[in-house]
């Protein structure tokens, strides 16, 4: 028996280094991600509760534009590092600043993530379709080349998350864990892709 789904929505997580942080050192930077998923309005919102290797004054990371990161906690403000960058992924270049050393904050942020699928040719003769994200009532594609969870370019990285889907859907991550919108953790043996 032969079970459908629809849409089916491949979350996959690319985040650099993340297949190297699952057997992580002390200098990894862990995201409690709560994610909450709208494909029909083509967005996302995220609480994101960074846990840092050890306790620091200043952080710095990039996120892709538009998405408007605020600080949960007093005594911890959000800089805007002034640089922009431009590219197939516009981000914008922020800092977590305290007088007090922390270990840990919080940020809320969300917005449209919505870049074209482009094709790459191969050395065969044929072609595929990526994107660094995408997030439509087709379908959603997140990778950690869309800059939608804070990055710095150092140590690695890893993960919880909770995911919020619409009726009907189903999330797949690169780890090879399911859910359903309803938050039923499905065996990989039951997706067909």
């Amino acid at each position: 028996m032969h079970r459908s789904y629809k849409p089916l929505l491949f979350l996959t997580l690319l985040i650099g280094g993340l297949s190297a942080a699952i057997a992580a050192g002390p200098e990894t930077i862990h995201h409690q991600l709560q994610v909450k998923l709208t494909p029909l309005k083509g967005q996302l919102t995220v609480t994101d509760r960074l846990t840092l290797p050890r306790a620091v004054t200043d952080f710095e990371f990039i996120l892709h534009r538009g998405l408007n990161p605020v600080v949960g906690e007093s005594g911890i403000s959000l800089v805007t590092g002034g640089r922009q960058m431009s590219g197939e992924v516009p981000v914008t270049h922020y800092r977590l600043s305290s007088t007090t050393p922390f270990k840990q904050a919080t940020l809320n942020y969300g917005g449209v993530i919505q870049h074209r699928l482009s094709s790459a040719d191969d050395d065969y003769g044929s072609s595929r379709k990526s994107s660094p994200g995408i997030i439509s009532a087709e379908g959603v594609f997140l990778s950690g080349a869309g800059f939608w969870y804070p990055q710095t370019m150092e140590g690695l990285v890893k993960f919880d998350m909770t995911l919020d889907l619409p009726p009907d859907w189903l999330a797949v991550s690169k780890v090879q864990v399911a859910w359903t919108a309803a938050g039923r953790r499905l065996s990989p043996r039951m997706i067909s892709i």
